[in-house]
């Protein structure tokens, strides 16, 4: 079995491919290897040709920055977390990790 040691870098590690992928996805969006990797597996979901006209590819490009800058700043949240508190296991480190990975409380059932 892994030791704590190894998940606590395994953590850190994710950590850091979730911040650089939040930031390819804020700054790299209009661009054709973005194109090629996502937006042609996308746009055919939504519009009825993978290549759309300049004002669905302005929003495109402000909607990506938004979600890529807040996937980044999740990403800094989970490294700062996986690195320190995490590290000196504390136990509500360990409780914010796991409702981070769950999907956080905003996408459980409410009920009134």
């Amino acid at each position: 079995m892994y030791s704590f040691s190894f998940w606590q870098k395994w953590m850190f590690t994710v950590a850091i491919i979730v911040i650089f992928f939040g930031l390819a996805l804020a700054f790299l969006n209009q661009t054709t290897l973005f194109d090629t990797l996502f937006n042609n597996q996308i746009n055919p979901v939504f519009w009825s040709t993978s290549q759309v006209d300049a004002n669905i590819s302005a929003f495109q490009g402000w909607i990506y920055s938004v979600l890529g800058s807040t996937v980044a700043g999740w990403g800094v949240l989970i490294a700062f977390i996986a690195y320190y508190p995490f590290k000196r296991k504390e136990k509500w480190a360990w409780n914010s990790l796991a409702v981070e990975a769950g999907g956080g409380y905003e996408s459980r059932p409410t009920t009134f």
